[in-house]
Order: structure tokens, then C-alpha cells, then sequence
């Protein structure tokens, strides 16, 4: 290009140092933020090193503490987590709504969002993505799928801010293979698996269909059928924990009972009844549950309510499915 104006080209001219210390200041400014924000990345992969003692807590008044445990995710494999979890972040950095829900399960949708994408959007994207973020991973738990611990943290090279690795938010995204297309769950869902086991006792039915699994509980849900002249009542509890898994370990995972309404418990004669049980079990895919176990059913709740010493109530039902 010719400049042609005289006045210009004297200025530019006179001053060339000036406008060559101004291009090299800035392209110096921007090499010091990349290295910024690759010591940051360093600092952070340093400092989960240095707390990833994890140990398993055997303690019924205690919740466990998730274990590492599993093979080696494969080259491959790791090549196509990153993929999918690099396109998810980036469409949230974007601001792409759509294009970042799509990259989820049915299941995690469904129990994190309510199947609602103005809920992934408000709660998720809307909360973490207010400015442009990076990522570390680390592996946490492959087997049958791979669990990476994740931390979120400000892109230094947008902010130029290397204090904000100190507000790294950590969640964990697994990595989910379903109908020829790798999906992801996020906000602490691990997975569904289905059970579809059951049994029927005095003309009860109890199908243990499915459970949904998270870094700190599981839930069950459950199919109950009431075949009986009575309204029935799968638990009072009035007797403490008598909702629970048992494990392999011989061990009693209690059940969030606290958390169910007590109409929820209830079921009328001839009728049927979905129903939600959290369960306090860490994962860690170490110990595997062998029970789902009911231990205080009422086989006939309007007798029941009539009973002045409650305690005393016999007309009661324990059952125990396999899974």
C-alpha cells in the first residue's frame, strides 16, 4: 500500500520507534498472558495432585469417601472425552444453549434439568459461564464408563487474572456411550442402570426398576402394586431407618426417608404406585448392593391409625428384593 498523503507519511516517518515499541509492547503483554495462563493450569494440576488422598470411610455414621478405582482409560477413549467435553464447554462459553444441551443424556436432562433447557440455561450455564472459562480433568472413576473430577476455572487469557484459580468450581462429568452416540452427565449424575427385579408377598408387588446414581447418593425407583382389600403403607417411619439397601459388606445404607411425603407412602387398594428412594451410598463401584429391603410395610394403614400403642401394631409386612 502507497501512502500518498505527504503529512502522513512524514508522521509515520518520525515516529517509527514509537509505533514499533507500541506493536512489540503489545505482542509482549499477550505472550505474558499465555504464560499466565499455562502456569495457572499448572498450579491447579499441582495442587489436585497433592490432595487426591482418597481413602473409604467404613463407618455406619459416616458417609464414604469416594474411591479411584478402575483400568486406565485408553488413548482413544481419552481422545474422545476430551473431544466432547472440549465441545461442551465451548458451546457454554458461547453461549450456545442448544448446541451444549444437546450434548447431554435423556437421564441427566431429565434428573437435573426436568427436561427443561430454560433450566440448564439459568441453572447451569447462566451460573458458571458469566465469563469465559477453561478446564482441568482429572480421571476419578472407569469401568463400565469414564468419570473425570473437573475443575472450571476463569480463562486468564481473557481476564488477565491468574488470583482466580483460587475459585475453581469442581464438578464431575461422566462420559456416557448409548445408541452409537457418546453423551455427557454433568452436576454430579454418574448414570441409570436399569434393575426391572421384583417380588410379590401378600398380595404385594415391589419392582425395583431402575436407580440413578451420583457422586453422594443413589436413588431407586420403584413400581408398587397393591393387590389387597386395604390401603397399605410401605413405611411409617415412626421406627427409624427401616428403608434400606444392603451391601455385599453386610453393611445398611440408610434411606433419605425424611425427605417423602407421608401420602407418598401410600397406596390404595387395586392401585399403583411409582415411587423415589434416595439412599445414602457414595460411589464408588467397590461394593456392589445385594438388597433393597422394606421392613416396616402396614398391610392395612386405616387400622393402623385406630391403633392407640402403635408400637404394639403386628399386621406388618418385611420384604426383600434381590438386585
Amino acid at each position: 500500500m502507497i501512502i500518498k498523503n505527504s503529512n502522513l507519511r512524514r508522521a509515520l516517518y518520525y515516529n517509527r520507534y514509537k509505533i514499533l515499541g507500541v506493536i512489540v509492547a503489545i505482542i509482549l503483554l499477550f505472550g505474558i498472558i499465555q504464560i499466565m495462563n499455562q502456569y495457572a493450569k499448572q498450579q491447579l494440576q499441582k495442587s489436585e495432585t497433592q490432595n487426591n488422598t482418597i481413602t473409604n470411610e467404613i463407618n455406619n455414621n459416616k458417609q464414604e469417601t469416594p474411591v479411584i478405582i478402575g483400568k486406565e482409560v485408553s488413548p482413544e477413549n481419552q481422545q474422545i472425552n476430551n473431544t466432547i467435553i472440549n465441545q461442551f464447554i465451548s458451546h457454554c462459553n458461547n453461549q450456545k444453549i442448544q448446541e451444549a444441551y444437546n450434548l447431554l443424556t435423556e437421564e441427566c436432562k431429565e434428573q437435573i434439568f426436568s427436561n427443561n433447557i430454560q433450566n440448564f440455561q439459568k441453572d447451569y450455564v447462566d451460573v458458571i459461564f458469566k465469563t469465559k472459562k477453561t478446564y482441568t480433568l482429572k480421571n476419578w472413576i472407569s469401568k463400565q464408563y469414564d468419570t473425570y473430577k473437573i475443575r472450571i476455572i476463569e480463562d486468564i487469557l481473557q481476564t488477565g487474572d491468574a488470583s482466580s484459580i483460587q475459585n475453581a468450581i469442581e464438578d464431575y462429568y461422566t462420559i456416557i456411550y448409548k445408541n452409537n452416540e457418546y453423551r455427557l452427565n454433568i452436576k454430579g449424575y454418574i448414570k441409570r442402570e436399569d434393575i426391572n427385579q421384583q417380588i410379590q408377598k401378600n398380595d404385594i408387588k415391589i419392582t425395583v426398576l431402575s436407580k440413578d446414581v451420583y457422586t453422594d447418593y443413589e436413588k431407586y425407583n420403584f413400581k408398587i402394586e397393591n393387590y389387597t382389600n386395604n390401603t397399605v403403607c410401605i413405611d411409617t417411619k415412626k421406627n427409624g431407618n427401616t428403608m434400606y439397601l444392603l451391601g455385599e459388606n453386610d453393611r445398611k445404607y440408610n434411606s433419605y426417608y425424611y425427605e417423602l411425603e407421608d401420602a407418598r407412602l401410600l397406596i390404595n387398594k387395586g392401585n399403583i404406585k411409582t415411587l423415589s428412594i434416595k439412599y445414602n451410598k457414595i460411589y464408588s463401584n467397590q461394593i456392589r448392593m445385594t438388597k433393597v429391603i422394606f421392613e416396616d410395610i402396614i398391610l392395612n394403614y386405616e387400622q393402623y391409625k385406630n391403633v392407640e400403642n402403635k408400637e404394639q401394631y403386628q399386621n406388618k409386612l418385611k420384604i426383600e428384593i434381590e438386585i
